[in-house]
């Protein structure tokens, strides 16, 4: 029996027979999250331009030998040249690097070889750098790094991935015949985010090359949502408005769901998906900001939240005549969307949403938060993350909406994280955000 959080009573609840159904897929994700990684080997390539540096590192990590296959390279593109001739489960990379910079190795690695987890490895604590390899690193560590931690963050990325593309979920995404690609506007803007000299001129300019994008983008600045007194007619001054994080976001979620808007998507309102996944995106950044997280990690909560029901039109599009059976069930047996969905497809819009981002090269913060929105207490991340605000934004939004199917918010989770006292505040900012 689980506790859960009503946001209209600001009360606790018991939680329906139902739900048992819904977590049958949890044992599964339990274990895969707390047995150890099960592999003969992991493959890892570590990079840094001081031979001392690599030396150091296999004579610390040598104990590892028997669970990791370790090699090393001197350069970014010495480490590209590894990478074609041998794949790697995990690169590990310094940041500063004479020609190819870690940001630029990972980042093309992210495009070449998306599943493979990405680590910066650095002795340079510069938050502008840091902030650069956001969108190609799905880990930031310092050096010197003790052996267990860097041990327990390849091992928890590594686990990440493996749950994502195996068992039912694998056998499900397999048989899907349309999964869109990463937009290419999205890897022109992360390069820029990674080159010193980049600017908001050149990013207006770079939107306005996409003439899709730039439609899009203007409708929505001109939008209810943001409120202004006046219409913004030019892209750069749209683009100094959003922000570089923000921007990506909506890059990546105006992508994704322009691919299916014209599609016959089972019944699922894109319109109305739209416009819920804006909402979640801003009061999820809010509550990040209300928690005083650094501003790299309340942009992260945004671009979740924006994505965190991808899933469904990936199911939608793909299975149309199986999506449409979704509504049907959860109405009958009155459970939310994603438990009906797990009775047709054997798995959730938010698994699959998940997996979609894997394969973009999206950073495990955003790919963990989508996975595990409706079921936080399934994840490993314990305090305060992008998990929480989307969870909690979620449900919030869907109860201001009278959506049909809603749950409740996890009460349990959130005591365990710190935050049950914070509720009541994030309801205001909820009852704030929509006026």
């Amino acid at each position: 029996m689980r506790a859960f959080f009503c946001p209209e009573g600001l009360a606790y609840g018991s939680h329906s027979n139902s739900m048992e159904s819904a977590l049958a897929i949890a044992p599964v994700l339990t274990a895969s999250i707390s047995n150890d990684h099960q592999a003969t080997h992991l493959e890892l390539l570590f990079v840094d331009d001081e031979q001392r540096v690599l030396d150091g590192l296999q004579r610390m990590l040598r104990p590892m030998r028997h669970e990791w296959a370790m090699r090393f390279c001197i350069s970014g593109e010495a480490a590209l040249t590894e990478l074609n001739r041998q794949r790697a489960d995990v690169v590990v990379s310094d940041m500063r690097m004479p020609g190819m910079s870690g940001a630029e190795l990972l980042g093309t690695v992210m495009r070449l070889w998306p599943a493979t987890v990405r680590i910066i490895l650095s002795g340079h604590a510069d938050a502008e750098l840091v902030h650069r390899t956001v969108g190609p690193t799905h880990q930031y560590l310092q050096k010197p790094c003790d052996t267990e931690v860097l041990k327990s963050t390849v091992t928890r990325a590594s686990r990440l991935r493996s749950l994502l593309a195996e068992g039912r979920l694998r056998d499900l995404v397999g048989n899907l015949k349309t999964l869109p690609s990463q937009p290419d506007l999205y890897f022109k803007l992360v390069g820029l985010m990674q080159a010193q000299n980049a600017n908001m001129a050149a990013v207006g300019e770079l939107v306005a090359q996409d003439l899709g994008m730039t439609v899009k983008l203007l409708q929505l600045v001109n939008s209810a949502f943001f409120g202004l007194k006046r219409e913004v007619a030019r892209v750069q001054d749209a683009v100094n408005m959003l922000g570089m994080e923000t921007l990506q976001a909506l890059v990546l979620s105006v992508h994704a769901f322009s691919a299916y808007e014209e599609s016959r998507c089972g019944g699922l309102n894109t319109q109305r998906l739209w416009q819920h996944s804006h909402s979640v995106a801003q009061l999820a950044r809010r509550i990040a900001q209300a928690e005083n997280q650094l501003p790299v990690h309340a942009e992260e909560t945004y671009l979740a939240a924006m994505m965190h029901d991808v899933g469904k039109l990936v199911l939608a599009v793909n299975l149309p005549e199986d999506f449409s059976q979704v509504r049907v069930i959860a109405d009958a047996q009155h459970l939310p969307d994603h438990e009906a969905e797990r009775i047709i497809f054997g798995a959730s819009h938010a698994e699959v949403g998940a997996y979609l981002l894997g394969l973009w090269g999206i950073s495990d913060p955003v790919v963990e938060a989508v996975a595990w929105h409706h079921h936080p207490a399934l994840s490993e991340r314990r305090g305060f993350s992008a998990i929480a605000a989307v969870h909690v934004a979620d449900i919030i939004d869907l109860a201001c909406h009278n959506e049909p199917g809603q749950k409740r918010i996890e009460a349990d989770f959130i005591n365990s994280i710190g935050c049950g006292r914070r509720l009541p505040e994030w309801l205001k900012l909820a009852k704030t955000e929509n006026g």
